[in-house]
C-alpha cells in the first residue's frame, strides 16, 4: 500500500537517494523548514522523515510545530551528529539515525 511521505532535507543529493528508496510511495520533498509545515498540514502525510537542519526552520523547530497539533504521525530524524538525537527524541521524534543511514533501516521506518 502507498504511503504518504514528507521528506524534508537540506541536502539535495541526500533527497535525491530517498527519492529513489521511496519510488513507489507518494512523497513531498522540501530543503525548507517553513515548506515543510505547510507540507504537513496540507498533505498529512503517514510519515515525516526530517533532517535536523533545514532552511527557514530547523527540523526541531519543525517537529515541534507538528507535535502541538498531531501526536500520532510517526516522525523520523536522519542528521549528521549522534549529538542531536536527545534533542530529536525530546521534541517528539519517534526514532532518530545518524548519516548516512542504511538502505535497510530506511525501510524499516515505514514498515
Amino acid at each position: 500500500m502507498k504511503k504518504k511521505i514528507l521528506i524534508a532535507d537540506c541536502d539535495p543529493v541526500s533527497l535525491s537517494y530517498y527519492e529513489r528508496v521511496f519510488m513507489n510511495h507518494h512523497l513531498f520533498t522540501t530543503t525548507d523548514g517553513k515548506d515543510a509545515l505547510e507540507m504537513f498540514f496540507e498533505h498529512q502525510p503517514d510519515f515525516v522523515i526530517i533532517n535536523s537542519h533545514l532552511n527557514n526552520i530547523d527540523g526541531f523547530k519543525v517537529v515541534e510545530e507538528i507535535r502541538a497539533l498531531n501526536e500520532i504521525v510517526k516522525i523520523f530524524m536522519i542528521a549528521a551528529y549522534h549529538d542531536d538525537r536527545k534533542r530529536a527524541l525530546n521534541v517528539g521524534c519517534d526514532d532518530f539515525h545518524t548519516k548516512p543511514i542504511s538502505l535497510s533501516d530506511l525501510q524499516k521506518i515505514i514498515e
